[in-house]
């Protein structure tokens, strides 16, 4: 070992007691990142279910949560209470169950809405946790935990973790399957978890087996573009068991995760999807870029994104598509382990070194090709997923797009991270330089070459390398100083402030977090279909605003609100609003409106209800946030209604 791999590792020069301490230090350093990462995502999205009115399709789901729970647990897989909500299969639904049982079990603390999204909280929550612990792999210290502080204070990504629908649990689950894969290159048998969590994640809602293309895309790519230009024997035998353990592994963990087709597996799955088939060919009326139709165009997913993610995020993701195929594409018009004559000058102009490099030595290392891996890992990923979800003919809301959020804020992340000249070990770099600076063996805590399995085979190889490839380091490393610090935390600084700061003020000055768009929009009324109804909202500013008893009339579709055969209804969930008013279901079609009172949410004319001439004159109120309008209030007599 060389005095300058010395300096580079610094790890390998210590005694048995210093490692330790160091590998303390370095846990706790992780446990607290984890931990403030937590807290962000964790604050807004139990903030926003304790506030949130009820979501429309939420009673469904919850209602179907009470069936399934005791059905379960009693083993009782031939009653009726399985066909309930049958289109969707059942995993999430029991995790609401469950969530009302033991709030039922332990004094009824919460109430049964918050309850019912308490699951939906944590699974948005740990989808910031996931990304951040399994993307410093393939990606990073710096760009993981970017990427995953961006998730826990977007506006879009908090709104749909904190209303109980199926969505959330799903995009954490396949997100997770998917960002196995890059370890399960170095210990294959991560490829059972990655198809257990893939398995879970269909059982959650259909739409994540959309994912699983491009993960066998991934392993393919790596198996016959990757490891071919890997030495021979760092070659480890093609793991086709795992692969095949990995895929039965999916098929028993949905089977599992979804009791309501247990009793007849086969024809119960064809039964639900030949709903969503049904559901599929026939449209569903939703509204997108302006208009109302029964069928999304193929654009529609991409559109979605542009409209609720930052600019900041969307327009660094594009340079890095772009950056990133044409970094494959370079890689791949040249030929493995070859050398030509200026091969010392093209390495030293590319990796801005003054490298001293023999022309004899092969243009790749195993470094170079695991970053060709972690571009494609991602590419594959983000692209492969905006093919097969823009081949989804409806797109009835915003949240169709979730599973495409993960993806996209990598690579925004990553696209900030090359355009600010952030380069991967810079933060490292800099500490060890200043420690190298003080005498000291110790180096950064941050450091981001310390988790993934293709470093930790460059960091055991290290002693084998060429003194001309010591000298790399050596010449790459730069001389201690505040220049080297500043010139690590400057552009760190810039990606903090354009990540954190849009979504954050969305999220504090736009009530219910749904009416959040990017800096390209302004607000969702003529843009996508607005999610939240605010009802409730509504009928608290009516109550305050009236002193008169009078009908009010809630426009809704047909069995939204009012209660259904088994009780379930928008007053259970709102028993304070009755009383001086009467608050009653209206559908939008109704040709006679006998009301004091009508509360006309956006989505409801966003759909081709439009609020009739007669009563347009009467809009006294709206429910709004950030240029979104939620709902209209309007008033017979506008005379009735007090400042």
């Amino acid at each position: 070992m060389t005095a300058d791999t010395a300096i580079a590792h610094p790890s390998l020069t210590q005694t048995p007691a210093a490692q330790r301490q160091h590998t303390l230090a370095m846990i706790l350093w992780e446990c607290g990142v984890s931990a403030v990462l937590a807290f962000i995502g964790f604050i807004p999205r139990i903030m926003l279910a304790s506030q949130l009115d009820m979501v429309t399709d939420e009673r469904t789901y919850i209602m179907a949560g009470k069936f399934y729970v005791p059905l379960l647990a009693h083993l009782n897989l031939t009653a009726d209470g399985w066909n309930y909500n049958y289109e969707h299969p059942a995993f999430v639904k029991l995790l609401i169950g469950i969530s009302l049982f033991i709030n039922s079990h332990t004094g009824q603390r919460l109430s049964e809405l918050f309850a019912a999204r308490l699951p939906l909280v944590i699974a948005g929550t740990f989808l910031v946790l996931a990304v951040y612990w399994l993307g410093r792999g393939p990606f990073g210290h710096v760009v993981a935990f970017f990427a995953a502080l961006c998730l826990a204070v977007s506006p879009w990504m908090a709104y749909f973790s904190a209303i109980a629908y199926l969505d959330m649990t799903m995009v954490t689950l396949i997100t997770i399957a998917y960002l196995l894969l890059w370890p399960a290159l170095r210990r294959p048998r991560l490829y059972l978890l990655a198809g257990v969590f893939a398995g879970v994640a269909i059982a959650s809602k259909y739409p994540a087996y959309l994912v699983l293309p491009g993960m066998v895309l991934f392993i393919a790519y790596y198996v016959m573009a990757i490891r071919p230009r890997l030495p021979v024997e760092q070659r480890s035998p093609l793991p086709w068991r795992y692969w095949g353990a990995g895929t039965v592994l999916m098929g028993v963990s949905f089977f599992l995760a979804d009791p309501s087709i247990w009793r007849q597996p086969a024809s119960l799955l064809i039964r639900s999807l030949r709903f969503n088939l049904h559901h599929a060919k026939y449209g569903h009326l939703m509204f997108l870029a302006g208009q109302s139709s029964d069928y999304a165009q193929h654009w529609a997913i991409i559109y979605i994104l542009f409209v609720k993610i930052s600019a900041f995020i969307t327009l660094p993701a594009l340079f890095f598509i772009v950056f990133g195929l044409l970094r494959l594409v370079r890689f791949h018009m040249r030929k493995p382990d070859v050398t030509f004559p200026g091969a010392r000058l093209w390495h030293a102009a590319s990796s801005r070194s003054q490298a001293q490099i023999t022309p004899t030595q092969p243009l790749e290392s195993e470094a170079h090709l695991a970053d060709i891996a972690s571009t494609a890992f991602l590419l594959i990923w983000l692209l492969t997923s905006l093919c097969t979800f823009s081949l989804l003919t409806i797109v009835v809301g915003t949240h169709y797009a979730l599973p495409l959020v993960p993806p996209l804020v990598i690579a925004g992340v990553l696209g900030l991270v090359t355009m600010l000249g952030y380069r991967r070990g810079m933060l490292r770099a800099s500490g060890e330089a200043l420690s190298a600076g003080k005498g000291s063996r110790s180096h950064a805590l941050w450091d981001e070459r310390g988790t993934s399995g293709d470093e930790q085979g460059s960091l055991r190889n290290e002693q084998g390398k060429s003194s001309d490839e010591q000298g790399t380091l050596r010449d790459r490393r730069v001389k201690p100083g505040m220049g080297l610090q500043l010139r690590a935390l400057i552009p760190l600084a810039l990606i903090a402030i354009a990540l954190f700061v849009p979504p954050v003020v969305g999220l504090t000055t736009i009530y219910a977090a749904d009416g959040y768009t990017s800096e390209f929009f302004r607000g969702e009324d003529a843009i996508v279909q607005v999610q939240y109804p605010a009802y409730r909202e509504a009928s608290l500013w009516l109550i305050a605003h009236t002193h008169s008893t009078g009908r009010v009339g809630m426009i809704a579709v047909i069995g939204s609100l009012q209660p259904d055969m088994y009780g379930q209804s928008w007053f259970r969930y709102n028993p304070d609003v009755n009383g001086r008013l009467h608050f009653s279901e209206v559908t939008p079609d109704s040709h006679k409106l006998p009301y004091d009172y009508l509360i006309w949410p956006m989505n409801i004319v966003q759909r081709g209800y439009a609020i009739p001439a007669a009563w347009r004159t009467h809009i006294v109120h709206t429910i709004n946030a950030g240029g979104t309008t939620y709902c209209f209030i309007l008033a017979r007599d506008p005379t009735s209604i007090t400042t």
